[in-house]
């Protein structure tokens, strides 16, 4: 998946970022009585790019 953000990034930039962080999160619930009544996941990420200036 992060192969998948970075490359979708990259070939969307015109002026390609000299770094890139991508941070995901991953968070699983679930309701239980006798069996599970449900489940649910929820994913998130953060992407951070950085361009440094010609020296």
């Amino acid at each position: 998946m992060a192969s998948t953000v970075v490359t979708k990034l990259k070939s969307g930039l015109t002026t390609p970022a000299d770094e890139v962080e991508v941070t995901f999160g991953l968070k699983l619930s679930a309701e239980a009585g006798v069996v599970f009544s449900s489940v649910g996941s929820e994913v998130t990420f953060e992407v951070k790019l950085k361009w440094g200036g010609d020296s």
